[in-house]
């Protein structure tokens, strides 16, 4: 029992199990020191040759096996103990470190007091990335959990044709098992296609965007361009904010990046300046963004986009606020 509560605090930490060797990790450090306070027996147990029997990478992650099948499992009984079991699954496929193709998913439904939970509850390998190969995994979660494909109201995918292909997709071959299973094109994708589309329309707007990017890489990669910003901040008693590479995906956080810029444009300048006079590799390339950035242009490409981006960023936030409200006041039986 203290090496399976040990390691569900680890968990909710978000810590790693192991380090460079069993002994070092967390996990083991965390036993020894509740061992050394109150329980001689257990560090006596632990200092043997056989703890890894039960403290090693294999008992580690059955523990963890067993807890999030725990957790899952009890989004699912709660979805089934409803009065009305009603639900939807979101599907959406991304790829890991290795290039494989997993497919994330998750639950959608309202609660006894009509509160909406979205609940992610795993990724998923797929043998192919087809419409019917999604299909099938949506299919074994469900079976899975135990939830019935005719308590299924809906579906969210993104608009690739793979998943919302009017007759091989997977939302097509979803609705053939259960027509109730109404397909929904993600609100936030929608905003991202429509953000992508807005920002490459302008040529002001797009490389403006683009040297917001070299910037924030340029901001984690070195050292001394931080260091500059730091110095520049304290000697003008001022907050340095972090900035950061636009997101390739995630368009409606771009705004973020913006106003960092914005806010102190000044400083970004001044440090830009500094760089391209030390003699190193990345003088060339301080030099170029110092050259863009002071042209009046980039400021008000960047203040457009902040316009629109900053307007499609409270759109997402609103959409899930209202809905949130508008299950609370019961207008949901008005649909």
């Amino acid at each position: 029992m203290k090496i399976v509560s040990s390691a569900l605090h680890v968990v909710r930490q978000g810590l790693a199990f192991r380090c460079h060797t069993d002994d070092s990790g967390n996990l083991y450090q965390l036993l020894k020191l509740r061992a050394e306070e109150d329980d001689p027996i257990v560090l006596k147990w632990l200092l043997t040759e056989h703890t890894t029997m039960y403290t090693g990478p294999k008992a580690q992650n059955k523990v963890l096996y067993i807890m999030a099948n725990t957790v899952i499992r009890g989004i699912a009984a709660e979805i089934r103990y409803l009065p009305i079991v009603q639900f939807s699954v979101i599907v959406d496929g991304t790829e890991d470190v290795s290039g494989a193709e997993q497919e994330s998913v998750c639950l959608h439904y309202v609660d006894h007091d009509l509160v909406p939970h979205e609940e992610f509850i795993g990724l998923y390998k797929v043998s192919e990335t087809t419409g019917e190969g999604i299909a099938k995994v949506a299919n074994y979660v469900l079976l899975k959990l135990n939830l019935p494909m005719s308590d299924l109201r809906g579906q969210s995918h993104d608009s690739t044709s793979n998943m919302a292909g009017k007759y091989t997709g997977a939302q097509a071959i979803v609705r053939r098992q259960q027509p109730l299973a109404l397909y929904v094109h993600c609100g936030a994708h929608c905003v991202n296609l429509i953000t992508q589309a807005v920002c490459s329309a302008s040529p002001l707007i797009r490389d403006s965007l683009s040297w917001v990017h070299q910037l924030g890489v340029r901001y984690g990669q070195l050292g001394k361009f931080k260091s500059m910003l730091e110095s520049i901040a304290t000697s003008k008693d001022t907050h340095l904010t972090t900035m950061k590479p636009l997101c390739p995906t995630r368009w409606t956080v771009w705004n973020t990046a913006i106003r960092a810029v914005l806010g102190q444009y000044e400083r970004v300048l001044s440090s830009l300046e500094e760089m391209a006079k030390i003699a190193s590799k990345t003088a060339s390339t301080a030099s170029g963004l110092f050259e863009h950035f002071s042209k009046g242009k980039s400021m008000l490409g960047l203040t457009l986009a902040s316009a629109v981006l900053g307007e499609l960023e409270c759109l997402n936030i609103s959409h899930c606020t209202s809905w949130k409200e508008h299950f609370s006041r019961g207008s949901w039986l008005s649909l």
